[in-house]
């Protein structure tokens, strides 16, 4: 044991020795001299509409190290979006041809990918990466490859954006919350809710960039109920709100307007003040209740949902827009004659023998009257005229096979009824 401890001991002193002496460098391949210089004409390019067969942006590069007659030099480019690595599915590669030591791609190029290959939202910076790489074939050894990479930022041409993902209200006067579309109209948003004094602003998300709904003319004074021709814009807008109370936003992409209401000139429902059973437009007081109702809910009645007293009651959506709309989606109702009563059942002492009114008695809503043309047939996807009246009653829409979407529209007084797909 004494004799190995000593021999262990010996070995170690030997091992630092032999450690203070090796030196790696001593060791190592020589570094390779590496040639390969990159360089672009602009590192911060504009994209321009009026310049799309010019050139954007010129890659150039240095040739690599010199490998002698036993090698073949061939460079490639490879021009992405940082970010997607390269990938197959994005780059634009190309084999330079021999002799050949720049690049250029032309505004209507880069344009082009931005949108068509790489996906990229309209009116937002992104930046390039363009890489060089140089390589042998033949020779006795492998050579390691030159590459260099940089990156660019461009701005793309600007385009003039009215669409919509999503749209928001804002600012000071309110909390930011997104506004819905309307169910009777996809390119129109609507909001109904209070704001303060204050500024407020009508944010839009299209494509991940952020744009601000704003009128033509400027004018942060609100045109109060006034509907007024609108645009986009990337810098922040807003209105100037001078009272505090509930307002209704109104924005129709399709016809680039929209109309803010306040308290004051805020929309009304519609309201009937009416008699039951009249039995022609031109009959007075028949001496049954006079009844007053706002109509927030319709109750269809007929061979489309059954000829029950009460009615069905359709769970319309009273649309934001206007509380003049009432919009059903409620199902695919069944075929066949209906009209659409705005009570379903409704007491009045004193009247009626103490039997409550339904829609047997009920203002409905029914063709235009004729006095002779009782049923009238409804083509889907096309506005329909209407008339409302107790005198209605018997005079029918014929309800289409398939129909599963209605818009009342009380204000213009007509109908649209719509198969929609699931």
């Amino acid at each position: 044991m004494k004799y190995m401890n000593k021999a262990l001991s010996m070995l170690a002193v030997a091992a630092v020795a032999m450690s203070c002496q090796w030196n790696p460098m001593d060791h190592d391949i020589d570094p390779v001299d590496e040639n390969l210089t990159l360089t672009a004409s602009s590192e911060d390019v504009v994209l321009l509409e009026e310049n799309l067969k010019k050139d954007a942006v010129t890659f150039s590069w240095t040739e690599a190290r010199n490998m002698g007659d036993d090698y073949m030099i061939s460079y490639e480019t490879k021009l992405d979006v940082l970010g997607n690595n390269f990938g197959s599915k994005t780059v634009i590669r190309t084999d330079m041809d021999p002799g050949e030591f720049s690049q250029s791609f032309t505004v209507e190029q880069l344009n082009t990918w931005a949108t068509e290959r790489w996906g990229l939202p309209v009116n937002k910076q992104f930046t390039l990466e363009f890489r060089v790489t140089a390589q042998w074939e033949g020779g006795s050894t492998f050579e390691m490859p030159e590459v260099r990479t940089m990156q660019v930022v461009v701005t793309p041409i600007k385009v003039t954006v009215f669409d919509a993902d999503k749209m928001f209200v804002g600012g000071t006067a309110v909390d930011e919350e997104e506004i819905s579309r309307t169910l009777e109209n996809e390119f129109q948003f609507a909001w109904l809710g209070n704001l303060t004094i204050g500024d407020l602003q009508i944010p839009v998300e299209y494509e991940g960039v952020r744009y601000y709904i704003a009128p033509k003319d400027g004018s942060t004074a609100l045109k109060d109920g006034q509907t007024v021709d609108i645009t986009m814009t990337e810098a922040p807008f807003a209105w100037n709100i001078t009272s505090a109370g509930q307002y209704r936003v109104v924005v129709d992409m399709k016809t680039a307007k929209a109309t803010i209401y306040s308290p004051a000139t805020d929309l009304k429902p519609f309201t009937v003040t009416w008699q039951p059973n009249h039995k022609t437009p031109t009959d007075g007081d028949n001496g049954h209740a006079t009844i007053t109702t706002t109509v927030e809910k319709l109750y269809g009645r007929g061979e489309s949902v059954g000829w029950a007293s009460g009615g069905k009651d359709l769970k319309c959506t009273v649309s934001l827009a206007d509380p003049q709309i009432l919009v059903y989606t409620g199902g695919v109702l069944g075929s066949g004659r209906t009209d659409f009563a705005i009570i379903s059942s409704l007491k009045v002492d004193g009247f009626n023998d103490g039997n409550p009114y339904n829609t047997n008695n009920s203002y409905v809503f029914a063709p235009v009257w004729t006095g002779t043309n009782y049923d009238q047939s409804v083509t889907l996807g096309k506005w329909m005229d209407m008339e409302g009246g107790s005198y209605l009653r018997g005079n029918y829409f014929k309800v289409p096979s398939g129909t599963n979407f209605i818009i009342f529209d009380l204000r213009n007084m007509r109908i649209w009824m719509e198969k929609r797909g699931e």
